[in-house]
């Protein structure tokens, strides 16, 4: 029998300790291009120009040697924080809309935001998705005639929810995760979630075990971002444009 044999499931526990490896181990450019898509301040102000000379106060001291916040530029786009209309959004128009409430999910490859989680008919997956600039309630429809009801928000950066897709291979499915206030239950905001099942059933298959890689990888990069520790660093204090310090929890 091969040591591969789905009834000892090794191929499938090995499988699992590589993805979880290759999640932590995953370049900077990878993990900052993720914690773009999840509105992570700290990725935002990695985001930044990294010139030496950016000033845009125009005061003679780079916004890299500025310790005082209202004289920088954290999100890069030439507006100084104390009269940007939003510090964390690049956008010289200074268009007020763009730090509205906002629903926002994860994608599976942040370079190309189509591509599908994926996933085989039957499995357990997350769905991952955060709320930016308030909200107090979300619900998600799975896109499959389920949905759930409006839940309270206990924490933005985590509006996961689990769920089971049966189908046939091939078969997409697109959730909406959707973030509304009850101030203003009229006013909501909505981000699309795209799946698609895929064979995965003989995992003596190189093919087929990748599957499970694949969504083993996707959980563990959610298990980082949700078992972070945010807090935030003092103005000059360990040193400059340095928003967020992430470590992990306990």
């Amino acid at each position: 029998m091969s040591l591969c044999s789905w009834r000892t499931m090794r191929c499938l526990r090995l499988a699992l300790l590589v993805a979880a490896v290759a999640a932590v181990a995953l370049s900077a450019s990878t993990l900052t291009a993720l914690g773009t898509s999840l509105g992570a301040p700290a990725a935002q102000a990695a985001a930044a120009p990294t010139s030496a000379t950016a000033d845009c106060n125009h005061n003679g001291t780079p916004d890299t040697q500025e310790s005082n916040w209202a004289n920088r530029d954290d999100d890069g786009d030439g507006v100084c924080n104390a009269v940007d209309v939003c510090p964390l959004e690049a956008d010289p128009s200074q268009d007020p809309t763009r730090c509205q409430l906002q629903a926002i999910t994860v994608p599976f490859r942040p370079d190309d935001v189509t591509v599908p989680h994926p996933t085989y008919s039957g499995a357990t997956i997350t769905l991952k998705g955060i709320a930016r600039y308030g909200g107090n309630q979300f619900r998600w429809d799975f896109g499959d005639g389920l949905s759930t009801a409006w839940t309270a928000i206990s924490d933005p950066y985590n509006l996961g929810l689990r769920h089971v897709y049966t189908g046939f291979v091939g078969q997409p499915f697109v959730a909406t995760l959707s973030v509304r206030d009850t101030a203003s239950p009229a006013v909501v905001a909505s981000a699309y979630y795209r799946v698609r099942i895929q064979l995965s059933t003989d995992l003596s298959d190189p093919a087929q075990l990748d599957v499970r890689t694949r969504m083993a990888q996707d959980a563990g990069l959610w298990y980082l971002h949700t078992t972070l520790a945010r807090s935030t660093y003092a103005d000059g204090s360990p040193g400059y444009r340095q928003g967020y310090a992430v470590s992990s929890s306990a």
